[in-house]
């Protein structure tokens, strides 16, 4: 059992002098004189720590033992939409390793989606997630349980999968291809959202004889044919 903390010194735990065999530090402390004092700011320690320098950075954090560290520069990942619907949502699809693959939906939220929205220079009013936007099969999904704070760079320096953990995890996920998450994004530099090009044709107003108008959609808008 640790003695009791002196509250004159915050965070200080005496160690007595008059035994041979005095009380170990604790994890996350190192001894420090005849106390233990606890390890710089992202740091730990296993306990039993006999000085500052068993205080180690903790993972996304480099520097010498007992510190300073400063955070690791994790990559940027390429991303890009693709399969844009008219109304302007795009699925979300990220490049790692080389490869391009999909987003699932579980736990993506609009947070996210600026995320997204922010890496493709696209403005971050409005943005908001798609869920079940749907993908191909034959591609990874490299990301599951993407959980953004929403001040990241881009979306691969966000934390993903089950465990939550950031630039790890790659393509472990409990999805199918019709779960991949998709975006609105507006304000978007030319060529990110590439609205479909193709036409389409249906019938509009059918009376009872089965007659009806025809319409035909380019470019997204559905017009009429004149009879002339």
């Amino acid at each position: 059992m640790l003695p009791p903390r002196v509250s004159a010194a915050a965070d200080y735990w005496p160690r007595t002098r008059d035994v041979p065999n005095p009380v170990e530090c604790p994890a996350n402390t190192y001894e420090q004189g005849t106390g233990c004092l606890p390890c710089p700011a992202q740091t730990r320690s296993r306990g039993g720590s006999s000085d500052i320098t068993d205080c180690q950075c903790i993972a996304g954090y480099t520097g010498p033992r007992g510190g300073p560290c400063t955070p690791v520069e994790l990559p940027l990942d390429e991303i890009r939409l693709e399969d844009c619907r008219c109304d302007g949502a795009c699925r979300v699809e990220i490049q790692h390793n080389g490869e391009w693959g999909t987003v699932c939906g579980n736990a993506f939220s609009d947070a996210d989606a600026t995320v997204v929205c922010r890496q493709l220079g696209c403005s971050e009013v409005g943005a908001r997630q798609v869920q079940a936007f749907g993908g191909p099969d034959g591609i990874p999904i490299w990301m599951d349980n993407v959980a953004c704070t929403g001040s990241e760079e881009g979306l691969s320096r966000c934390s993903h999968s089950a465990q939550h953990r950031v630039n790890s995890g790659w393509g472990e996920h409990n999805c199918g291809h019709h779960e991949d998450v998709g975006v609105f994004c507006q304000g978007c530099p030319s060529g990110v959202v590439n609205l479909p090009r193709g036409s389409a044709m249906h019938l509009a107003d059918c009376r009872p004889d089965g007659c009806g108008r025809i319409e035909v959609e380019h470019l997204c808008q559905w017009g009429t044919i004149c009879d002339g």
